[in-house]
């Protein structure tokens, strides 16, 4: 039985062919292997550019809503004193 075995074993072959089809295949997958990878780099890229254009734009209004909100508090204090002039004129008649 063994020898069977043995005699079987040295029966056996290992192709050492390689198909056409299959290294066309492989650089096909590599390709879009690359292309993905460069897709996504710019991505990466756009997505930057975009984070940074909207963190300026949100440093600008926070700016003009600062300036806003000074303006408005000045505005109060203005009309707190020019009600504060009318009372005091009422209260010396």
């Amino acid at each position: 039985m063994d020898r069977e075995l043995i005699d079987d074993r040295r029966g056996w072959s290992i192709k050492k062919e390689i198909n056409v089809g299959e290294i066309v295949y492989a650089i096909v997958i590599l390709l879009s292997m690359v292309l993905y990878v460069g897709r996504i780099d710019t991505k990466t890229e756009l997505n930057s550019k975009d984070i940074a254009m909207l963190r300026a734009d949100a440093a600008r209004q926070d700016a003009q809503r600062q300036l806003s909100d000074q303006q408005h508090r000045e505005d109060i204090n203005r009309l707190g004193d020019k009600l504060d002039h009318i009372l005091d004129l009422l209260s010396k008649r």
